[in-house]
């Protein structure tokens, strides 16, 4: 549907559950960690369209209450937000930083 038809949804799925797996992986082991949060942040957008463009999947009452899928697209929040406080770090990593508190 997102797609408009350009993209089989077999094809489509494959290539989002390779991507999230990247993601995840780059997440665990802090390898690579800016291109991992490239990745992430060029995600999220496309991950977060449902809750806008298809709400009568995404919730049984807008907006108060999820569906599945809506759950799902929701948890991206606080992947979001943890994928921050991950670039937070990752910035000033390198450049010999001492934080004064």
């Amino acid at each position: 549907m997102i797609t408009f038809g350009l993209v089989q949804p077999s094809l489509s799925i494959l290539v989002l559950a390779g991507w999230e797996s990247l993601i995840g992986l780059g997440l665990i082991t802090g390898r690579a960690l800016r291109a991992t949060l490239l990745l992430l942040f060029l995600q999220l957008p496309g991950t977060m369209m449902p809750l806008i463009l298809f709400p009568e999947f995404t919730f049984r009452t807008i907006p108060f209450v999820p569906t599945l899928e809506g759950q799902y697209t929701i948890k991206n929040l606080v992947i979001a937000s943890a994928g921050l406080v991950v670039a937070a770090t990752v910035h000033g990593r390198g450049q010999g930083r001492v934080s004064s508190l």
